[in-house]
């Protein structure tokens, strides 16, 4: 259930505080432990050891896939009691897309760099994948919106990993020195 008011801010995303919620780790994300502003975790240099940490374990082994895990991790899209889409308290404002194996991640974010609908892109935690962070206009229409940007990504060769259409979905934290960061990014307003 989303909290009236909690959301007015909405109407006007570019001069807004965009709230997250924010867990331990992977493997204890049910219940979150606070909220934070969606750039705190986007900048932080808390996790940028553990990140350079896990991208050099060989990827996909048993011991990457434990790190990874054990790394902390965040709701792009809000605020939650738990982690399930009935547990929202509050949208962020904000859609996550994704591309897991990007042959080139430098030239997808370039690419993004240039829209002027991204409000973020950067690595994943594997250092293998790109995420693009979206402002859209309404919440309510999370799951149109991620169709609609599905559609426009795969329509220029880039096919978006469909997990990004639930609100409810988990971002393992990560690091990116060089990320596309545009706070005054264009709304989604597009279905």
């Amino acid at each position: 259930m989303v909290l009236q008011g909690c959301c007015k801010s909405l109407i006007n995303n570019n001069n807004m505080t965009m709230n997250v919620s924010y867990f331990s780790c992977v493997a204890n994300s049910h219940k979150p432990q606070g909220s934070l502003p969606i750039e705190t975790i986007l900048f932080s240099e808390r996790v940028r050891a553990r990140v350079e940490a896990l991208r050099a374990l060989p990827y996909g082994s048993a011991e990457f896939n434990q790190a990874k895990r054990s790394m902390p991790c965040y709701t792009p899209s809000g605020v939650f009691e738990v982690r399930n889409s009935e547990g929202l308290i509050c949208h962020s404002g904000v859609l996550c897309v994704e591309w897991d194996k990007v042959e080139d991640v430098d030239a997808l974010k370039d690419l993004l760099g240039g829209l002027p609908f991204v409000y973020y892109a950067g690595l994943s935690c594997s250092g293998r994948g790109v995420f693009a962070l979206i402002k859209i206009a309404e919440p309510t229409k999370h799951r149109a919106y991620f169709r609609a940007l599905a559609d426009y990504f795969g329509g220029i060769g880039y096919r978006v990993d469909e997990s990004g259409k639930d609100v409810c979905r988990l971002r393992v934290a990560s690091w990116d020195g060089s990320p596309v960061f545009n706070p005054d990014s264009e709304v989604w307003d597009i279905v």
